[in-house]
């Protein structure tokens, strides 16, 4: 059963009714503070967070959501009326995993798919050896230079003291304790806090893909 709380100022029933969101088998659960996601999030245990983008100082609560144990590792996306607006960057800055558009379009589920994929993503604290692909050839770094805080099919959230920014490209090796050695190119999708990046693996040789699903699979607690 999939479990999703929906935050928002507005009804938006309707709407959701006619995606992947209004089928048999989903519970949409409402929320009108942050209290009440919290208290929903420790009773449920939902998979996925919605969050109105016109709520009143938004980025600040999803950086409490982000900080919360209850619903930190959850996927959490932001609901928006209209075209892009400068804030969407801050709230993915403060830890949202998508901007998702309303009305929905015929791509939506598709989008929602993929970011409910995102949620099976675990702790697993690694060394990475990253290049960092900017202008002629690519600033190799040693394997100290950054390591995992956690792991998903699709990601990863690093620590490193290296100025990583928005938007920028890197290749990345990491082994698997007893296992393979991943060898992938990714992008940085999120900074969460000064010394932390999320990061959307871009390729993954299929032998990596599935060594990376089974140390997910292997550590999942549960």
């Amino acid at each position: 059963m999939l479990r999703v709380i929906v935050w928002s100022s507005e009804d938006l029933s309707r709407l959701l009714a006619s995606t992947f969101l209004g089928r048999t088998g989903v519970d949409r659960f409402k929320a009108k503070s942050l209290e009440e996601v919290r208290k929903l999030a420790q009773a449920v245990g939902p998979q996925l967070i919605l969050v109105d983008r016109d709520l009143p100082h938004v980025a600040r609560l999803i950086g409490e959501l982000r900080a919360d144990p209850v619903t930190q590792s959850r996927s959490l996306a932001v609901l928006a009326f209209g075209d892009f607006q400068p804030l969407e960057i801050e709230l993915l800055d403060a830890g949202a995993n998508a901007i998702l558009r309303l009305p929905p379009d015929a791509g939506w589920d598709d989008r929602l798919q993929r970011l409910l994929r995102v949620a099976s993503r675990q702790e697993v604290r690694l060394p990475i050896r990253l290049a960092i692909e900017a202008g002629i050839g690519a600033e190799v770094f040693g394997d100290a230079s950054a390591r995992s805080i956690n792991v998903s099919a699709n990601g990863m959230l690093l620590e490193t003291a290296l100025p990583l920014r928005l938007g920028q490209h890197l290749s990345f090796t990491f082994q698997i304790e007893g296992g393979a050695r991943v060898t992938g190119r990714g992008r940085v999708v999120r900074e969460a806090g000064s010394s932390q990046f999320g990061i959307d693996f871009v390729d993954l040789d299929e032998d990596g893909r599935e060594a990376v699903r089974w140390l997910v699979r292997s550590t999942r607690i549960g």
